[in-house]
């Protein structure tokens, strides 16, 4: 009986190893066909002075299978699952080209020259864990991305970068549907209103919100962030009073930044953060 579930295992190994070895090795196999295509969209949808996606799409035998292409990768199954074209100087508004791109785990288009809103399409990501926007020139609302995340990514999403774009708008009292969202990174950017009472229910690492025009009071639910290592709240316009509260359960806290605020500090000379 031994001896048959030991020869079942290594046939079973066998198979697997035969399988990965004619995935990498046969080029029939291949990402899947309508990925394919949305990521050809993506290119049709953007400008590429530079040349940059010349892999993509090239009518040689080689470069058909898009997990080949320049900043593609893709799972054994030939789906794609990372997107890295971060610094690649694209051009044009993001193209709304991801409803067919249900695996996509990340997506990097950092320092780019993007502009515009986000696309519908982005509520179709399921998979998504990390997105990453920063440094370019997107215009639009944040609360509504926040609403096309939420439809699909809310149990997926870990990482999130905004940084150094001009999105406006305000945090609204929905982000905490975000639940596995812990690193959020908004900084320079033009977001108003106050920060919600709802942020305090996230269990957030990072927290960067710097270079903003936030006002209102800090809220007090920001001290139940216990997970909450660095926070950055500095050169916006909030303003009151700052005391114990707000930091009773923040004891992983490292770095913090509250500078070109009005705010008022309150504490008592023997207060020390909970352990």
């Amino acid at each position: 009986m031994v001896d048959a579930r030991c020869f079942e295992f290594k046939f079973l190994h066998a198979f697997l190893v035969l399988l990965l070895l004619l995935h990498m090795n046969n080029p029939s196999i291949g990402c899947i066909e309508r990925e394919r295509e949305a990521l050809l969209a993506f290119k049709q949808g953007i400008v590429d002075t530079d040349n940059q996606l010349s892999s993509w799409g090239s009518s040689e035998v080689q470069n058909e299978d898009c997990c080949t292409w320049k900043g593609v990768e893709c799972n054994l199954t030939g789906h794609v699952i990372e997107l890295q074209l971060f610094n690649q100087s694209l051009q044009g508004s993001v193209p709304d080209v991801w409803g067919n791109m249900s695996s996509l785990r990340v997506l990097n288009l950092w320092e780019n020259q993007f502009k515009g809103g986000f696309p519908n399409s982005f509520s179709k990501l399921c998979s998504l864990q990390t997105l990453v926007l920063s440094n370019n020139n997107l215009t639009g609302q944040f609360s509504e991305l926040i609403q096309m995340l939420s439809k699909c990514a809310q149990n997926s999403l870990d990482f999130l970068d905004l940084s150094d774009n001009r999105l406006s708008g305000s945090l609204p009292e929905s982000i905490e549907k975000m639940v596995r969202l812990t690193y959020l990174h908004v900084s320079g950017n033009q977001l108003t209103g106050r920060l919600p009472e709802s942020i305090g229910n996230m269990s957030l690492r990072e927290l960067g919100l710097y270079g903003n025009r936030l006002s209102g009071r800090l809220p007090e639910s920001i001290g139940q962030m216990s997970k909450l290592v660095y926070m950055n709240l500095g050169m916006n316009s909030l303003e009151g009073e700052i005391s114990e509260t707000h930091f009773s359960q923040l004891s992983m806290l490292k770095t913090l930044d509250l500078s070109s605020n009005s705010l008022v500090l309150n504490f008592h000379s023997d207060w020390v953060v909970r352990q």
